[in-house]
């Protein structure tokens, strides 16, 4: 995908910012409630998506697989794993693509119930991966260890890129609104119609790093929005 410039609503302040000065706000944002529990900040990126996320230490790697999963990833109940100082953490839900493990990716090292404050500290990057079929790949950084509210397992979304505009692959022009899963081609409204691959092969050009892969239509954050 081409190189495009995003913004963010900071969801304490309700400020817009440019992607390249969120991270600078969000680490002095008044708005950001202080306390006596350790929490983590996280950013999470993939092109012109990205996440920052504030994760209480006391929240586990299941924890925050949940929160890709249900923000940006989750389609068919996939596998998914992180890589971390060379140790991998692996998620087996059961579901379509079990019979790989073994096949495509060396087993787990460790699963995924592990306190985020054990393995993490600030400066550390680390890598995410979600179905090992048709493989959506993020990269994550812990930026800071700072004192918050929040001494259960909970992880906040603190911004979120708003949907990039992409232009159309055919006639140059944005916005994009699918993409063609067979070509892999972005299409406006008006270069849909007139696409000769086969409808049933179009997905929703979605704001996360998996459109266009396996059924992927949109993240449930986007369905509650």
């Amino acid at each position: 995908m081409p190189r495009i410039q995003t913004t963010s609503l900071c969801r304490a302040c309700k400020q817009q910012f440019a992607a390249q000065v969120i991270g600078r706000h969000l680490a002095a944002c008044p708005k950001r409630a202080t306390g006596t529990f350790p929490v983590l900040d996280l950013r999470v990126y993939a092109g012109p998506f990205w996440l920052y996320l504030e994760a209480s230490a006391k929240a586990t790697l299941e924890d925050l697989d949940g929160l890709l999963r249900h923000v940006w990833v989750e389609c068919c109940g996939h596998l998914s794993a992180f890589d971390i100082a060379g140790t991998r953490y692996q998620a087996d839900t059961g579901g379509i693509d079990g019979m790989w493990v073994g096949m495509l990716k060396p087993g787990p090292d460790m699963g995924m119930g592990v306190p985020l404050g054990r393995i993490l500290r600030p400066g550390l990057k680390f890598s995410y991966e979600y179905d090992f079929g048709t493989t959506t790949e993020l990269e994550l950084r812990v930026l800071s260890e700072r004192q918050g509210t929040s001494g259960k397992r909970t992880i906040t979304i603190l911004a979120r890129n708003e949907p990039p505009e992409f232009p159309c692959s055919v006639c140059g022009k944005p916005p994009a609104k699918t993409i063609c899963t067979e070509c892999q081609t972005e299409l406006c409204t008006s270069c849909a119609r007139k696409h000769k691959c086969d409808e049933d092969m179009r997905l929703p050009l979605v704001n996360s790093p998996r459109a266009g892969a396996c059924g992927y239509t949109g993240g449930a954050e986007d369905e509650v929005a």
